[in-house]
Parts: structure tokens; C-alpha cells; sequence
């Protein structure tokens, strides 16, 4: 395979205006005129509805590359875009490939009779976000919001940047995902699936790959290898596969000891009695702690049931404050279980090293917040440990 990256100096213009703005993926409208100072900040105050007459436009994004007669010549030859936002005419070398209008899917497109040795160009039309969900409304109209573009939910698109209760109305367009060109010889993978059986200290390991056969007649070798953490390899396979079908399923098991793979053993625990009682599972809960070695990497805990379900009991949270040189140290206590705990500060803004947690009864959860990390209006402030008294402090037992 030999792959040719399309990613950088993408030429972005206006449909009526020649003027042109160059840019690499991920590139989109709004970003790239808000950087070469065409716009102001669409986020701040009332730019939204200027932004949003300036996405009301189509937008053409061109580039050109070159191809190598070694890759033309390849079996098979791929335009691939792993995401484009949304309504868009694609064209290389002047002939209309699609017409795409999915910004959530990979498309590929068979190139090797359109490409030529030398210098390639491609473009692609844009059209704007907005209009082509207006048009989709006036095809099949429906109830919607005034918070949201007419025909948002008829689009492939990320349905927040139409607006929301609490976002504006800013559905750019763009490239978003990698742009490329892709060579193939001989075969092509399309799939490849792997599925583990463990049995007496062994695991067979079992692989289904799925791939295109480029050339028909040609014998082609699958080479799978089982490789350990260490870079040790286990296991190798080669398979001759001979089969005149254009696509291809080829399985196969491998056994190996469980002592050479890399083991993440789960503790196995039985709840139905907790289950089948309902007061319990309203009351009782499952608490975790994760370790990588004597390290503690994580720990939380699992309710039985919806936590407006469970009957939480006041948790009675207290806490103290430590001032280091460059942090504040934050120690909680409750009395009960205390779960989603959130903290929020009405006089300024932070970042804690931890905003949603649990804690049990009689533990103590530690929170650092540095000091930078402390502003107001974006801008970093100085505060005293006493200001942490009007902390308020949200939990599950709020809910009631």
C-alpha cells in the first residue's frame, strides 16, 4: 500500500469572491476566515448572526497534488475523504466523482482511470450547511424550535452547531478528517476480526479477515502474527490463499498459553440476593478501587438502581483548606455515602483535579486546585483560602 497525503495548503474561497484563503485539514470556513481577520470572533457577543450570513454562502476548497506513474499503476487507486461537513460536489481533474452529504461516514472513490502522472487538481463545492437544511424542511416540513436552523434534524451533520437551547447557530463547513490518496496491490483489507476462547491455561485465538483480491489469478500470502507486550512473537501463520472470488473471508485458530499473553484478570462477584431483596439494592451499593500493581489508578462506585431511586441519606460534607506555594489542597469527609459530588464557586472559576466524585462513608477524598487554575473573566486571579467558604457543594441526595 502507498499512501499519498492531501492534507496541507488547501486553497478556501468564496463562490463570488475570487479572494483566497489557504489552510491544512482539519480546515473549515468559519475558522479559517476568523483567522486571516475576515471576521471576528463568532463566539463573542452578537457575532453569531454575523458569522451565520457569512455561512449562508457556498465555499470552494481546492488543492492540487502530484501522482507517480508507480502509483497509477497500482491495482487499485482510492480518493479517500475520512470526513467532510456536509453538502458537497467533488471533483478531480474537472469530472464530477459524488455528490456527499454525510459528515459522519469515510467516502472512497475508484480514481485510477481519472488521475494522470504529474499534476492533479481537486476540488470541492461546499454548500452552505444552512441552505441545504432550509431546502430539506421545505421537502418534508416539520415542527422545530426557534433555538435551531429549519431542517437541522434532516441533516447528516452534527446537530448542535444548528443551535441550541444553549449554543448559536453556527453550522460551518469544512474538512474535518484526512484527505488522501491510497494505492493498493494484490489485495486490500476491508475488515479484520479477532476473538478469543480461554480454556484450561490456553486461549485459542481466532481471526476472520475480510479483504478485496485485486488480482485475480495471483496467489496472495495472509501473514498473521500473534506478538507479546515484550515484542516477542508467539505465533506466525502464513496462508496461500488461492480463491478466485473477488471478496474473501479467510479463518483461522491459533492456540497459545495464557502465561505468554498479557492477562487482565476480573474479579467475578454474584449480586443476586442484593437484587432480588428491593430495599437492599435501594440502599446498598458496590464500591471499586483499580490497581496497576501496589499503584491505585482509579476507584469509584455502582449503584444497584437509578440514582433518584436510590435512598441516599444526607452525607453531612465537610472539608478544610491547606494553602501550598502554588496550589490549594481541598480534604472532604462525609458522614454518609456521597456520590456525583460537584463543587462550584460563585466569586470565581477553577479547575479541580477532580469535579464529579464519590466517597464513602469515612473516607477522605483529597482535591488539589492549582493556582493558575483560578480565574475570573479568563483572566488568572489571586485568592485566599477563606474564599473557599462560600464553596457550594452538589450531590446525589440534592436530587430529592
Amino acid at each position: 500500500m502507498e499512501k499519498i497525503n492531501l492534507n496541507e495548503n488547501w486553497c478556501i474561497c468564496c463562490t463570488d469572491d475570487a479572494k483566497c484563503f489557504y489552510s491544512d485539514v482539519p480546515a473549515t470556513v468559519a475558522n479559517t476566515l476568523y483567522e486571516n481577520g475576515e471576521i471576528e470572533d463568532p463566539y463573542y457577543g452578537e457575532n453569531e448572526w454575523k458569522t451565520y450570513d457569512v455561512l449562508k454562502k457556498d465555499y470552494e476548497f481546492t488543492n492540487t497534488f502530484s501522482v507517480s506513474n508507480k502509483v497509477i499503476s497500482s491495482d487499485k487507486v482510492l480518493l479517500r475523504f475520512e470526513g467532510l461537513d456536509t453538502a458537497a460536489d467533488i471533483y478531480l481533474n474537472d469530472q464530477h466523482l459524488a455528490f456527499v452529504n454525510d459528515m459522519n461516514r469515510t467516502y472512497e472513490f475508484d480514481v485510477k482511470d481519472i488521475l494522470k502522472e504529474g499534476e492533479n487538481s481537486i476540488r470541492i463545492l461546499f454548500h452552505s450547511n444552512i441552505e441545504y437544511a432550509l431546502e430539506q424542511h421545505r421537502k418534508e416540513p416539520y415542527y422545530t424550535t426557534s433555538d435551531t436552523v429549519d431542517g437541522f434534524s434532516l441533516v447528516r451533520k452534527a446537530h448542535c452547531t444548528y443551535g441550541w437551547d444553549w449554543g448559536p447557530k453556527l453550522p460551518d463547513m469544512g474538512i474535518w478528517r484526512p484527505v488522501s490518496i491510497v494505492a493498493y496491490n494484490l489485495a486490500k483489507f476491508e475488515d479484520v476480526y479477532v476473538r478469543q476462547h480461554h480454556h484450561e491455561g490456553n486461549v485459542e485465538v481466532q481471526f476472520d479477515v475480510a479483504f478485496e483480491r485485486l488480482a485475480n489469478g495471483k496467489e496472495t500470502e495472509l501473514e498473521i502474527s500473534i506478538v507479546s507486550p515484550e515484542g516477542n512473537c508467539i505465533e506466525q501463520k502464513y496462508c496461500g490463499i488461492k480463491t478466485k472470488d473477488s471478496y474473501t473471508i479467510q479463518k483461522t485458530d491459533r492456540t497459545v498459553r495464557e502465561s505468554e499473553l498479557q492477562l487482565y484478570p476480573c474479579v467475578e462477584a454474584d449480586f443476586t440476593e442484593v437484587l432480588k431483596n428491593k430495599a437492599t439494592f435501594r440502599s446498598q451499593y458496590l464500591e471499586y478501587i483499580l490497581y496497576e500493581g501496589e499503584n491505585e489508578t482509579s476507584r469509584g462506585t455502582l449503584l444497584f438502581c437509578r440514582p433518584k431511586h436510590f435512598e441516599f441519606a444526607d452525607p453531612g460534607l465537610t472539608y478544610t483548606v491547606e494553602e501550598n506555594e502554588d496550589s490549594y489542597i481541598l480534604r472532604f469527609r462525609t458522614e454518609n455515602y456521597a456520590k456525583y459530588v460537584v463543587l462550584e464557586a460563585e466569586k470565581f472559576d477553577f479547575v479541580a483535579s477532580d469535579n464529579c466524585f464519590d466517597i464513602s462513608k469515612g473516607e477522605e477524598k483529597v482535591i488539589e486546585i492549582k493556582k493558575v487554575d483560578i480565574t475570573k473573566d479568563g483572566e488568572t486571579i489571586q485568592i485566599q483560602p477563606s474564599d473557599f467558604e462560600t464553596l457550594t457543594i452538589l450531590n446525589a441526595f440534592d436530587i430529592k
